[in-house]
């Protein structure tokens, strides 16, 4: 599956996502694998996770 570019979808999803990628960090999941597993960039993962530790969930 190609990674969609997660600022095209619209919020409600894009909080979907980083609500699934935060769960699935918790347990233990690496961020490439969650990263294949919902379709974004890997890098969208890292920045998710990395807010979450910073500020919580939103």
């Amino acid at each position: 599956m190609e990674n969609q570019d997660a600022r095209d979808l619209t919020q409600a999803v894009q909080q979907y996502l980083r609500q699934q990628a935060i769960r699935l960090r918790e347990q233990g999941k690496p961020v490439t694998e969650i990263a294949t597993y919902l379709g974004v960039h890997r890098n969208t993962i890292a920045d998710w996770w990395w807010q979450y530790q910073q500020y919580g969930e939103d």
